[in-house]
């Protein structure tokens, strides 16, 4: 079992942890040193990547936890990749039932030791406000109207109430002949 532990936090209400984890890549081990591995064909090279995948899937667990007396700790998420990832995964975890001080976060990586592991990565970790907003007005019924008439425009007001950064990534129209 290893351990990555942060520094006590106080963390107040409206509060999320955000990071990005993933299981280490069977890309990125290493091939072991045999010499009939030199000039091995593509298939060979293939069943030795698939076992370097098997190591990891459904052996590695990462466990995202907190405690506010170190001691005792809570599990927030529980992280195993069902296949190879490839690529980072984003975790939100909101913090809010957990508000208060001397809160210290950690991630636990277990392994159970059938094979060889090379471990979890971490990247991008952040303890920041949770983004709220109101939109107004909520909706508009416009009826039915003519297709692209000036007329029609109607602005929508919205309003971060919360601390966090609000993103708007994109918007929809829902509706009958949307």
């Amino acid at each position: 079992t290893k351990i990555l532990t942060m520094p006590s936090l106080d963390i107040p209400a409206n509060y999320r942890l955000r990071f990005s984890w993933r299981n280490h890549d069977s890309k990125e081990m290493p091939i072991p040193e045999k010499s009939n591995l030199i000039s091995s064909s593509n298939k060979q090279k293939s069943a030795i990547t698939e076992e370097f995948q098997n190591k990891i899937i459904g052996h590695d667990t990462t466990f995202c936890e907190i405690s506010s007396d170190n001691t005792n700790w809570t599990t927030l998420k529980i992280m195993s990749a069902p296949s190879i990832q490839t690529a980072y995964t984003e975790e939100k975890i909101d913090l809010t039932p957990y508000a208060g001080t001397g809160r210290v976060i950690r991630w636990r990586y277990k392994t159970n030791a059938s094979s060889s592991a090379y471990g979890s990565l971490l990247d991008n970790v952040f303890v920041e406000g949770i983004p709220l907003y109101s939109i107004t007005p909520e909706n508009w019924d416009f009826g039915s109207q003519q297709i692209l008439d000036p007329a029609l425009e109607k602005q929508f007001t919205i309003t971060n109430t919360g601390i966090g950064t609000l993103k708007i990534n994109s918007s929809s129209v829902s509706g009958t002949n949307a």
